[in-house]
Order: C-alpha cells, then structure tokens, then sequence
C-alpha cells in the first residue's frame, strides 16, 4: 500500500484533481475545459491554444457565473468528500504507538 501510495505522488501529485480522481473516482473538469476560450490567430481563426479568463471574469461576468458557482460547489463537495476518505483510511491503518520516526 505504501507503494501504491508514492506512485501517487511520484506520477500526478497532490493536486485536488488528481487525488479525488484516484481515491474518489470523481473527474474534476480542468478549469480550461469549462472556462477556457481559444486564442485566435493572426487570421482570426480559432488557435490551439486555451487562455483562462481572469478570476474576476469568471466570477461575475453573467455568461460564467452560473458555471462557476457550479465549478466551486464541485471542488468544495470534492474537497470534503476527499477529507472523509483520508480520515476514513487512517483510521484504517495500523499505527506504532509509543515509536517515533
């Protein structure tokens, strides 16, 4: 299980995403993906490229509010949801009493 656990960290981090994707299996959606707009090109053509409005934007601008309010219910019920799970597997986990590292 300790392995498992720093392949974890070693491969994705400790990123909100990443941790309630494999201890939750619950997908957050990148904020580009809900929020990001294409850059245009010289020619006025859509590009590759993604750029994040700033947070102000998003947050008060009525064509983003709703999304947004939406986005940061999700990650607030994902954040709890991931302290439940971490609470519920320490408690879990067998512990030295009285050694120290």
């Amino acid at each position: 299980q300790d392995t498992s656990r720093l392949k974890l960290i070693e491969n994705k981090g400790y990123s909100l995403e990443a941790l309630t994707g494999d201890l939750l299996q619950r997908r957050k959606k990148p904020m580009k993906e809900i929020f990001g707009l294409n850059r245009k090109k010289k020619d006025g053509t859509e590009g590759a490229i993604v750029d994040l409005p700033p947070i102000e934007v998003m947050q008060r601008d009525p064509t983003h509010r709703s999304k947004f309010i939406i986005y940061s219910a999700y990650d607030a019920e994902g954040t709890w949801n991931l302290r439940e799970k971490l609470e519920q597997k320490l408690k879990e986990m067998e512990w030295l009493r009285g050694k120290n590292l």
